[in-house]
């Protein structure tokens, strides 16, 4: 069994595809394998993969377009390596990457669900900020709400502590954020947060700026912030920023899929749902400012 899997969620990325194959192929450890999920791409992707067949343990694997949620759930199904590692489409890494990872993991102590280090932009400066000290241990619920720590990160998990847990699948929904595996883990487990820049984040112009927010997306993002408000808010008086803008966001993108924003209060905690309450005047008003620019641009 390797010691590594390396997963790779893919559409369409035929054209970047190759920066992450020469990333892999260049490693110092070479005890991984490559598994990649096409979710119904239409380009050269397949093609492209087979030819690397035999160069590098590579797993490849085709669905019909479902999602990158629905992709992490059939790897986490077959990953083989003790470690799992996610590494997108656009993306590259060092050289040492993996030899830094499983270097880390394998001092971490019991109650630990990986090693996250920072990533770089494609011009190597630091992507967001640094952990304010190194090694940082403690959950990433804290690191998000106490320490406060922003920008791009990246994660290698125990695969037998991420296989605990999957993501819902939402026939409404086009994808599940990631914050609602990330968050349900944190509540416990602890990660390792190390300054050590492994990942480039590329900033192509394949990437989408400004995201044009669909029914189906609005859905994702509204059970997004619903997950945070109603299973997160212990953390209110750490980052009430964070709560208030959710609750805001909540609303606006539920009444953005045409859905009631009240349909949950009911069901969950007083002050969950308080707070969705207090705040709706602003999300009814952020979602007719979203519906006046969609109209605008429809005119044009």
């Amino acid at each position: 069994m390797p010691a590594v899997t390396v997963f790779t969620p893919t559409f369409n990325r035929a054209a970047t595809l190759p920066r992450v194959y020469h990333s892999l192929a260049n490693q110092t450890f070479t005890d991984f394998e490559w598994m990649i999920v096409d979710d119904g791409s239409t380009d050269e992707t397949s093609e492209m993969v087979h030819k690397w067949v035999g160069k590098l343990d590579i797993k490849y694997f085709f669905q019909p377009n479902q999602g990158k949620h629905i992709a992490y759930n059939h790897a986490i199904e077959f990953a083989s390596g003790k470690y799992f590692i996610n590494l997108d489409s656009d993306d590259s890494c060092t050289e040492r990457a993996l030899e830094i990872f499983v270097r880390e993991m394998e001092r971490l102590p019991e109650g630990f669900d990986g090693v996250t280090v920072l990533c770089m932009n494609d011009d190597f400066s630091v992507s967001g900020e640094h952990f304010p000290v190194s090694p940082l241990d403690c959950s990433a619920l804290d690191l998000r709400h106490i320490y406060k720590v922003k920008g791009e990160k990246w994660g290698m998990k125990f695969t037998n502590v991420i296989r605990q847990y999957r993501f819902p699948v939402l026939s409404e929904v086009s994808h599940v954020p990631e914050n609602v595996i990330w968050d349900t883990i944190a509540k416990k487990y602890k990660t390792r947060f190390i300054n050590e820049r492994l990942r480039i984040y590329h900033k192509g112009q394949d990437q989408i700026t400004g995201p044009r927010v669909t029914r189906r997306s609005a859905l994702a993002f509204a059970y997004g912030n619903e997950h945070g408000l109603v299973n997160n808010l212990e953390y209110f008086l750490k980052n009430p920023c964070y709560f208030i803008k959710s609750a805001i966001n909540y609303t606006r993108y539920m009444l953005t899929c045409g859905k009631n924003p009240l349909l949950i209060i009911k069901n969950i905690h007083f002050s969950s749902a308080f707070l969705i309450l207090v705040t709706a005047p602003i999300g009814v008003a952020l979602w007719v400012k979203d519906r006046c620019k969609a109209l605008s641009i429809a005119k044009q």
